[in-house]
C-alpha cells in the first residue's frame, strides 16, 4: 500500500502529501458533519475515543453551547412537568 501510494501521489505532483495527512482531512470532515466520535474512531483506527477528542477536540467548536444548551432544555422541560403536576 505505502509504495503504491506514495507513485500516486507522486503523480498527482503531491509529493509533500502523507498517509496520515489524509486521515486528518477525513477526521476533520466527519467532525464537521457532526458524526459521533465514536464512529470516528472506528473509522480511523483509532484506539478509542479520547484519542479523537485528545487530537481534534479543537475542531469540535460549540459543543459546550450543545451541552448547555440541552442541559437547559432538561431543566425547563423538568420544571414544566412539575409545574402542571403541581395542581393535581
Amino acid at each position: 500500500m505505502d509504495n503504491r501510494y506514495r507513485a500516486l501521489v507522486f503523480t498527482a505532483a503531491y509529493t509533500g502529501l502523507r498517509i496520515h495527512d489524509l486521515r486528518r482531512t477525513a477526521v476533520a470532515l466527519w467532525i464537521a458533519v457532526d458524526a459521533n466520535p465514536v464512529d470516528i474512531a472506528r473509522r480511523a483506527g483509532h484506539s478509542s475515543v479520547s484519542v479523537v477528542i485528545d487530537r481534534y477536540g479543537h475542531l469540535m467548536p460549540g459543543t459546550q453551547d450543545k451541552v448547555t444548551d440541552a442541559l437547559d432544555t432538561l431543566a425547563n422541560e423538568s420544571n414544566l412537568t412539575r409545574a402542571a403536576t403541581a395542581g393535581c
